[in-house]
């Protein structure tokens, strides 16, 4: 087992790498000001398209949700014997037999 000291310098190092990296990486990125700004409008456009596809197809399925609960009860009733579909009571002929 490392003892107090070995630790203390081990963390010690480790700090010290990462805020150096940190320094670095913040250089690097006022350095080129022109690429940083284009990959970050890059990435919120990229958001965005997806939260509003996201919300288009909540609101799309809320829309279907809304239609098909408001119609009380309306039954649709499909079979496979017969050219014919039954919406509320009233039948509606597809094709021949």
């Amino acid at each position: 087992m490392p003892s107090r000291a070995l630790r203390g310098t081990t963390l010690r190092r480790l700090i010290f790498r990462t805020v150096d990296n940190i320094r670095q990486s913040m250089a690097a990125l006022k350095g080129s000001r022109l690429r940083t700004g284009l990959t970050m409008t890059i990435v919120a456009i990229g958001i965005t398209a997806l939260l509003g596809m996201l919300t288009m197809i909540n609101a799309i399925t809320s829309s279907i949700e809304n239609d098909l609960g408001s119609q009380q009860g309306a039954a649709f009733s499909i079979t496979s014997w017969s050219n014919s579909i039954r919406i509320n009571n009233q039948e509606t002929t597809v094709g021949e037999d």
